[in-house]
């Protein structure tokens, strides 16, 4: 993935930079900076994170269609004030197209 350049403010960051609980329940961008999606859940295996699991469409996660993404298909940006971006190089409609996730999500 190309880097993005970040908005004002903003700074890109590694996301082992970045705390699981601050990665959950963060917003979803694409290349145009518009809201695409949410974070539902992160998925940790031995210490590194696995997979991103996202909520697309649907309205506070009823009708939603989860995903998963790797997280080398992301890019994270933050603020001074600790406001957190995820990035990744799709659309909303490609998103929707990718296969449903079926796994397993942490109850948090």
């Amino acid at each position: 993935m190309n880097r993005l350049q970040p908005e004002q403010g903003y700074s890109f960051v590694d996301h082992t930079a970045v705390s699981v609980d601050e990665l959950r329940n963060s917003y979803v961008y694409d290349s145009n900076h518009k809201q695409i999606s949410g974070v539902k859940d992160v998925i940790v295996t031995s210490d590194r994170v696995e997979k991103f699991i996202l909520d697309v469409g649907g309205f506070l996660g009823i009708g939603a269609h989860t995903v998963a993404i790797s997280p080398s298909e992301i890019e994270i940006h933050k603020n001074n004030l600790g406001d957190i971006r995820i990035y990744i190089p799709m659309t909303k409609e490609q998103l929707k197209d990718l296969p449903e996730y079926a796994g397993k999500t942490s109850t948090f």
